[in-house]
């Protein structure tokens, strides 16, 4: 067990900006589970715990080095009000291109809300989806919000982050993934579409739905009957049907 120095304090506050985890490419997780979870997937670099939470649990024997903290940094860290009592940081898991094989993929198209995300990415981990692709305006896969609400799915499937989503679309359907877009125009129910094998689901941003240049390269486009007065479906949720649906 180690203490913290003030320096080594002062570079991980400064991980609760946006720009600095850019730049050192690293996060916080919250919680045991999810800090197991980045322990078993290599992702794990350093662990912070209080005493309090020594006191009331045990923690495995690792090589990844374990620092004592006050409570007031875990505070600062944590994107919870009360947090658990441990935290860990973590390196960037995701990778900076597209898939190379044909696969069930989800394709989500500018997303910007953090919370639809982790529930997003913890469905698509649930229905063993092969990865998820996230387009370069999506919302930050490593927003403290994200993290969160992944659950832990953050280090059990593959995700990448796609720079340009005409060439990774493009290349995809070179090697056998057809894209299948959420859409309300020109589209049939998802259930009629044979949401199966190889392909790539595409749910789109929140208020403005999928963007005109993934639509012009959708092989099919499909919607979810909507028989009550609701204009749209949750973003999480629309995404849960078509997975679910390909699954089924």
């Amino acid at each position: 067990m180690q203490n913290l120095s003030l320096n080594h304090q002062k570079k991980l506050r400064k991980l609760i900006q946006k720009k600095y985890r850019e730049e050192s490419r690293l996060f916080v997780v919250e919680g045991m589970r999810a800090v197991t979870d980045a322990m078993q997937s290599n992702a794990l670099n350093e662990v912070l715990v209080t005493e309090k939470y020594l006191s009331l649990h045990s923690f495995p024997q690792t090589d990844i080095p374990v620092y004592l903290v006050e409570d007031k940094l875990l505070c600062d860290l944590c994107d919870t009000r009360t947090p658990q009592g441990i935290a860990g940081i973590a390196s960037f898991v995701h990778h900076e291109n597209y898939p190379e094989k044909a696969g069930f993929y989800l394709f989500l198209d500018d997303l910007s809300d953090p919370g639809n995300l982790g529930t997003i990415l913890r469905t698509a981990d649930a229905v063993a989806c092969d990865g998820v692709i996230l387009t370069a305006d999506t919302v930050e896969l490593y927003n403290p919000k994200v993290v969160r609400a992944t659950m832990g799915s953050l280090f059990h499937l593959p995700i990448y982050c796609v720079s340009d989503k005409k060439e990774a679309l493009l290349n995809l359907k070179k090697i056998g993934c057809p894209v299948i877009a959420s859409a309300l125009d020109g589209a049939v129910d998802f259930k009629e579409a044979n949401i199966d094998g190889n392909c790539i689901v595409v749910v789109g941003n929140e208020a403005h739905g999928v963007s005109d240049t993934v639509l012009a390269l959708a092989d099919k486009r499909v919607k979810i009957p909507m028989p009550g007065n609701a204009e749209s479906l949750n973003a999480g949720v629309a995404a849960a049907v078509l997975l679910y649906e390909h699954l089924r």
